[in-house]
């Protein structure tokens, strides 16, 4: 397997550079670290006419290829996918300016144990066991954005400090990707009435589940749903659903991109570490290395306004 993953490497690389033949491109394989310390294999097409090189995983695109698609066929999506970012970052300045930056600084929350090494040159502010990082806004489509993290070099540069960074980064971040909370049985009820209509199966739902508002588990995210857990950090996301629960909360984080809201029980003491049995189990089977944000599991107290580790 391992010399046939080489053998398709290397002849994606050769194809591409027939395809981006121009003397001012240049194409590279890359060791790409992603969040939580997790490294891939990526493929970068460099040009002497911008100084923005998208990283494609090289990992996504030989699963594509042992499904079926050609390398001719592989070849052109990746350059539609260039050519595309490249329009949508060609007007974009990326001056290293302070100014020009300011209002481009947005924030991201991720595991601080998994990126120990990480924030020993990164500018952070830790949250419960969690870390609030921040990062330069490039482009934003409706699928992905593209973004530079802030080194601490960059912050020394700027003359500014962590407290200053959080304080901008957090406003920037909810104005440009607002909070968005998702009803999960709302969005089954969606789900089945884009397929096949089973009428039992809907009734069940409206009858039996989706009439128990109170019990009923949300999703707190961004319209986009990248890097949603950021949500967290909103000066009045855990407000709206303490409101909409009326009283206190869990919160379970699914990922780094979304986090999930259940109301608080007094007549179930133990509900907490039920519920972190679930947290660790799911992401042990479903969630991606890259995406893990934590094991606990959070309790949201009104009256002392604050989240809290509960267990």
């Amino acid at each position: 397997m391992e010399k046939e993953y080489k053998n398709f490497c290397e002849k994606l690389k050769r194809i591409l550079e027939k395809k981006f033949e121009d003397d001012s491109y240049h194409i590279e394989f890359h060791s790409i670290e992603k969040n939580n310390s997790v490294k891939y294999d990526g493929i970068v097409i460099y040009s002497s006419q911008s100084n923005v090189s998208p990283n494609f995983s090289l990992d996504a695109l030989y699963e594509k290829y042992k499904e079926g698609i050609s390398m001719e066929m592989l070849v052109e999506q990746l350059a539609l996918r260039y050519y595309s970012e490249q329009i949508q970052i060609k007007d974009m300045s990326l001056d290293m300016d302070y100014e020009k930056c300011r209002e481009r600084i947005i924030c991201r929350l991720i595991s601080y144990e998994k990126n120990e090494e990480l924030l020993k040159t990164t500018p952070h502010v830790c949250f419960l066991d969690m870390a609030v990082v921040f990062y330069v806004l490039v482009f934003q489509s409706e699928e992905k954005v593209g973004s530079f993290r802030i080194t601490n070099n960059l912050m020394k540069m700027w003359n500014i400090d962590q407290e200053h960074l959080m304080r901008l980064a957090c406003e920037n971040t909810k104005k440009l990707f607002p909070l968005k909370i998702h009803n999960m049985h709302q969005m089954i009820l969606e789900i089945l009435s884009r397929k096949k209509k089973n009428m039992e199966l809907e009734r069940y739902f409206q009858n039996e589940i989706a009439e128990d508002i109170k019990e009923t588990p949300v999703i707190l995210t961004t319209g986009l749903g990248i890097n949603g857990a950021a949500v967290l950090l909103y000066d009045d996301t855990l407000h709206v659903v303490s409101d909409m629960f009326q009283g206190n909360f869990y919160i379970l984080p699914s990922s780094i991109h979304e986090v999930l809201a259940l109301p608080f029980s007094s007549g179930q003491p133990f509900r907490g570490k039920e519920l972190k049995n679930i947290v660790c189990e799911v992401n042990r089977e479903c969630v991606l290395k890259d995406e893990f944000l934590s094991d606990h599991v959070y309790l949201y107290d009104v009256e002392k306004d604050a989240l809290e580790i509960c267990v």
